[in-house]
């Protein structure tokens, strides 16, 4: 099982290494004509419904929102009192199902990878430094990772660690 997940990997690895070696002169942050998913072959990219935590690299279209959220020092428990947070989340054209490669007999304290059915929204982050603010109210297709949600600061269940996107 753990040879076809790295089989795996390592196919998406050599694509996104192809789609950044051909064409070096877009940045991550501007609309790619000739974008990952063509070069992949990927036609339908929101057919396909099962996704899986880092650190599988993920495909995934839907439009960018901003919304806004209570914040510290109580998140929402006292709302004269709490700041207010903006987040960007990824409204997605269709629900998917985000699975955990986790066995649950093998699962330890703090491992928060649960599989999480009909996920509709995705707040994205970026540590790779991609900017969301140009692609606002845009459908667009993100390619990154999914993590689960661990600090109050984490607006959805599941989140993505966006390393491209383009406008779809």
């Amino acid at each position: 099982m753990k040879t076809k997940y790295v089989s795996f990997f390592a196919f998406l690895v050599s694509i996104c290494f192809f789609a950044c070696c051909t064409n070096t002169s877009t940045s991550h942050n501007e609309a790619n004509t000739d974008s990952l998913s063509q070069k992949a072959g990927i036609e339908t990219i929101s057919a396909q419904t099962d996704y899986y935590y880092e650190p599988e690299v993920s495909i995934i279209t839907g439009t960018i929102i901003v919304e806004t959220f209570f914040g510290p020092p109580g998140y929402g428990e006292n709302p004269q009192t709490d700041s207010k947070e903006e987040a960007y989340i990824l409204l997605l054209e269709s629900p998917i199902n985000v699975l955990s490669t986790i066995d649950e007999s093998e699962r330890e304290e703090g491992d928060g990878d649960f599989t999480k059915y009909n996920v509709a929204k995705i707040q994205l982050a970026s540590t790779a430094g991609v900017l969301f603010a140009n692609y606002t109210n845009q459908q667009v297709i993100v390619t990154g990772t999914l993590f689960s949600a661990i600090s109050g600061h984490h607006h959805t269940d599941v989140l993505m660690d966006v390393q491209n996107i383009e406008k779809n």
